[in-house]
């Protein structure tokens, strides 16, 4: 999945009005990120850059099947992959950085154990985490580190940019 980040990032940091409305009307975004996520990987499988993709299948899991957002095959690697919003900066709900990390049913740790059920000597897991607006490298960074000991198998292997950037798509492998 690494191999497919730069496309991912240049598909939607254009998007930056279509986040910013998001935030600014409270809307749930993440059936648009699977949507164009979609678009996105259909792209990839015709230029030959991935080598398939299916939507909301069903992986093996420890207690019989999960439903993921997509599976992705690049160079014979299967990756499991959830697609996940964080926005700090809703207008009616605003939530800090932490709020996404903590115990309850909308945080990333659900998501984090979900993807931790499927068998990983099958597929790869990773959750693609859109983060708006961008957090600072030092709240990403403190906020992946306080992740509990049952899910200190997950690491975001992509860095945030220098740049001014609006959304950071962070790339966390489990």
């Amino acid at each position: 999945m690494q191999s497919i980040v730069k496309e991912i990032n240049e598909w939607f940091l254009p998007k930056r009005e279509y986040f910013e409305s998001f935030a600014q009307n409270d809307v749930l975004v993440e059936p648009w990120l699977k949507m164009e996520m979609m678009t996105l990987l259909e792209l990839l499988e015709c230029g030959l850059v991935i080598d398939d993709f299916e939507s909301d299948c069903m992986a093996a899991a420890d207690k019989g099947k999960r439903k993921v957002d997509f599976r992705v095959v690049i160079e014979g690697e299967a990756y499991m992959c959830g697609v996940r919003a964080v926005c700090t900066s809703m207008v009616r709900t605003q939530r800090p950085l932490s709020h996404y990390f903590s115990g309850h049913k909308e945080s990333l740790l659900a998501d984090f154990r979900r993807l931790n059920e499927i068998r990983a000597d099958a597929d790869h897991r990773c959750l693609v985490v859109f983060a708006y607006p961008r957090p600072s490298r030092q709240h990403w960074r403190a906020a992946m580190e306080s992740l509990p000991v049952d899910l200190a198998n997950w690491r975001c292997i992509t860095e945030i940019g220098r740049r001014n950037e609006h959304v950071f798509v962070g790339l966390c492998i489990g």
